[in-house]
């Protein structure tokens, strides 16, 4: 089972990332028919997209989870409900989106304006609630291999057709466009197959007031939680630049922003296979091992992220000076500690709030994210001017810390964590861990090779003497099928 969950998560990140080695190779054969502002308008449109997609599913994407682990026997009835509310409000969401975006964009594309709303507005309407919902199913299912070679198809066809539209046919920005709305219209293929034509599943709009009522309690709470995640994420760069920071530094943060996002994904990949696992063990008859699962699956899962994160550390100076072998960009490696560590408050973060969105408690859950957000604003607002960047790296990592550690002293949603270990040494973990990475950035080759070795070694003890029994608790229970 771990080496199902580790190759599952590797195989998603490769699905992510091995397109874009493919799309820096035919960079430099479109760059020369490309302007700025064919970049300015691609990625400003998807800036603005992006700051509405918390809304984009009102949340209800919990309910499709809980309904297929809760009721297995009729989910395929209510889904067809979710997703005809889902449809009546993407008609409304697109009309919004279509609004913004002609006001921004009409004097920019202007005779283009058609087909560019085109390119951008029928993937939202049509193709992403069955891509999003056909992903969640398979998912569940444990056939994450569908997942992932969908994901790697789409994102290959993306490359291949922006080459064409903007390299043979000169189409500029459109040819981004289009190529985005090729792979969504791969996708939603793909889905569109296993959702509607395999599981005969179809939007059934016979839904009464008091369904819509009680699937909008549950849904519209996650939306503000969804959104404190994107602004944790994305509001960095933009205040960094609303207070004068120069480009340059701007772009050295975003560049081990982004080398730190590697991590950050395969993470995030684990993540989409362990929190199905987690709904699994909350449905287990036996609550005695489904604690004792959920448990192991924490910790190993915590386990494998922080000593991830310290030999990332460790060696990241050198892996940085390889990959950008570029002057100006050697001093961004005392950035990185900061940024991965703070990722390894995922494990403790989900088996904080996932039972609560499991028992559609929702609003409980707003507690973290809000405040979360509220610290991170706050701090990068008032300590920005003073100190730069470096408040961007520890608000990070404090509002991080707050969204991992906090629930465990919300009284409403502590009682349903069901995690035994007392969460105050996973905290003092974590800050060790990072004042360590820090201290040991810049020692000579031999003594990073020999604390390597080290590392490694004490985690073979602790796995022969503490998590191997973990393992074996796991291995009794097929929980990926």
């Amino acid at each position: 089972m771990i080496n199902r969950i580790f190759g599952h998560s590797l195989l998603y990140t490769l699905a992510n990332h091995v397109p874009l080695l493919a799309n820096i190779v035919i960079l430099p054969l479109i760059t020369p028919f490309l302007t700025k502002e064919d970049y300015g308008i691609y990625g400003l449109t998807y800036a603005y997209i992006g700051a509405f997609h918390a809304f984009s599913m009102l949340g209800i994407e919990v309910l499709f989870s809980n309904t297929f682990f809760k009721n297995p026997e009729n989910y395929k009835t209510i889904w067809s409900k979710y997703i005809a509310i889902l449809i009546i409000w993407r008609i409304i969401y697109a009309l919004l989106i279509a609004l913004i975006l002609y006001g921004i964009f009409s004097s920019l594309v202007k005779e283009n304006i058609q087909l560019y709303l085109c390119m951008v507005l029928v993937p939202i309407l049509f193709f992403d609630i069955t891509k999003s919902i056909g992903t969640k199913y398979c998912q569940y299912k444990g056939s994450h291999q569908i997942v992932y070679i969908s994901s790697f198809i789409a994102s290959v066809l993306t490359i291949i057709t922006s080459f064409i539209c903007i390299y043979h046919y000169r189409l500029g920005y459109m040819g981004f466009f289009i190529a985005a709305g090729v792979a969504s219209l791969v996708q939603f293929i793909f889905y569109f197959y296993i959702l509607h034509i395999k599981l005969k599943i179809y939007p059934d709009f016979r839904i009464s007031k008091t369904f819509i009522f009680n699937t909008l309690k549950v849904g519209i709470p996650v939306v503000p939680h969804n959104y404190a995640n994107f602004v944790i994420e994305s509001s960095d760069k933009i205040l960094l630049d609303l207070n004068g920071i120069p480009i340059k530094k701007i772009g050295g943060y975003n560049l081990a922003y982004n080398f730190s996002n590697y991590f950050g994904t395969f993470n995030l990949s684990m993540n989409s296979i362990l929190v199905p696992i987690y709904y699994k063990c909350f449905s287990l008859n036996d609550k005695k091992t489904s604690v004792t699962l959920i448990n192991s699956i924490t910790l190993l899962w915590f386990s494998f992220l922080l000593i991830s994160s310290l030999l990332i550390c460790i060696w990241c100076k050198e892996i940085i000076s390889i990959l950008y072998n570029n002057p100006e960009f050697q001093n961004i490696y005392t950035y990185v500690p900061f940024l991965v560590i703070s990722l390894t408050y995922r494990p403790l973060y989900i088996v904080s709030v996932v039972k609560s969105i499991y028992l559609e408690k929702t609003k409980s859950i707003l507690k973290i994210s809000l405040i979360a957000a509220l610290i991170n604003i706050t701090v990068n607002l008032l300590f920005i001017p003073i100190y730069g960047i470096k408040t961007i790296l520890f608000s990070t990592f404090i509002s991080y810390l707050y969204m991992g550690f906090s629930g465990f002293y919300f009284s409403d949603i502590k009682k349903n964590i069901d995690f035994s270990y007392n969460p105050i040494i996973f905290f003092v973990l974590m800050i060790i861990t990072l004042i360590f990475s820090l201290t040991v950035l810049n020692l000579n080759l031999s003594n990073k090779i020999v604390m390597s070795l080290i590392i490694l070694l004490v985690c073979i003890f602790i796995y022969k003497s503490k998590i191997k029994k973990l393992v074996q608790n796991l291995k009794n229970e097929n929980l990926l099928n």
